[in-house]
């Protein structure tokens, strides 16, 4: 516990201290200043934890944080990327692909060439979703990779598309 008071009373006679001359001080020393306080602070903290004992608990949440933060950041950077390639180019016709598949991709996926029948696509689908489906020991992500391809392939838009161009 002195320490703590001890450790306390240093960081309130700095505070003090850097004030006086923070008022008087140029922009450069100022930004300097901050700097210089603010990996003080982090230093004092830092031992502050040591001493408590509390320094692996902290360490513990601070990585937690910084992990959330990471996996946040990322898959909002995923969204951003699927709703930036929301639209494909496709024989030289901009389509809506479903969450940024496109036909050539999802023709991949179900082993077909494109312009597949309707029948052809459904038969493929059975056949791969009954191998991976979740339930029977395959893969969540094929299963939804494969769900997706039928999904834009089975597309209603993109068949009034190929109708259109066909005429």
């Amino acid at each position: 516990m002195p320490v703590i008071i001890l450790l306390t009373t240093v960081v309130v006679i700095l505070g003090v201290l850097l004030r006086r001359w923070f008022k008087s001080a140029s922009s450069e020393d100022k930004r300097n200043l901050i700097k210089l306080t603010v990996w003080t602070l982090s230093f004092v903290g830092l031992v502050a934890l040591i001493l408590t004992g509390r320094f692996f608990h902290a360490l513990g949440w601070a990585l937690m944080l910084l992990i959330a933060l990471l996996i946040s950041g990322a898959s909002a950077g995923r969204k951003r990327q699927q709703k930036s390639r929301s639209y494909h180019k496709n024989g030289g016709q901009i389509e809506q692909g479903s969450g940024g598949m496109s036909v050539k991709e999802a023709c991949a996926i179900l082993g077909l060439q494109e312009g597949a029948s309707d029948e052809e696509i459904h038969q493929a689908y059975i056949n791969l979703i009954q191998k991976n489906h979740p339930d029977r020991g395959g893969s969540d992500y094929l299963s939804s990779q494969i769900n997706q391809a039928h999904d834009v392939l089975t597309d209603p838009k993109r068949k009034k598309n190929n109708k259109k161009n066909r005429q």
